[in-house]
Formats: structure tokens, sequence, C-alpha cells
């Protein structure tokens, strides 16, 4: 079994072209940026990458680097997937600490 080493993933990202990039990159949208722990296992055949608070997303890379970039694809995706699914549908943002 490989090492496992727990990182903070910012994602903050945006389509090209899209109304909503060209009004943050004016400043008129601010947004709050998720942050999810992302588990890294290393192998003989590389690096396994996967989020435990998104059941399901995972992605690998010969790299660190590329397990990173390539996980962080894999929420970007994982995230559009649950918004088209939620679009038309009453949905409400709790907070909870724990």
């Amino acid at each position: 079994m490989g090492d496992e080493i727990h990182f903070f993933l910012v994602l903050t990202r945006w389509r090209t072209g899209t109304p909503w990039q060209r009004a943050f990159d004016r400043g008129a949208i601010k947004v709050k940026t998720m942050r999810y722990t992302v588990v890294l296992e290393s192998s003989r055949e590389g690096y396994a990458a996967s989020v435990p608070g998104l059941p399901g997303c995972h992605s690998q890379g010969n790299t660190e680097q590329e397990a990173l970039k390539n996980i962080s694809d894999a929420i970007y995706e994982y995230l559009e997937v649950v918004r088209e699914l939620t679009n038309h549908k009453m949905v409400r943002g709790i907070e909870v600490g724990v």
C-alpha cells in the first residue's frame, strides 16, 4: 500500500469566454472558493488521487503534479454534473461546522 498524503485543493475555475468569466474578470462577481481534501497515494505505477467528500471522484497520474491536475479536472467535471442534475430543482446551501 502506498503512502497517503492529504491535500486541500482550492478549486476556482470558469469556462473561458462565458458571461460568468467576463463578470468575474470585471470584479462583478465574488466567488467563495471551494476546498476539498484530496488523498494522494503513491505506488509503483504512479499516483492515485481521490476526494473523500465527493463519492466516486478519483483520478491518477504518472507524477504527483499530474495526479493533482487530473483530480482538479475530475472535481470540476463532477461538480458540472451535479449542477446539471440540480439545475431546475430547489436546492438550499447549508453550511455545517464540525
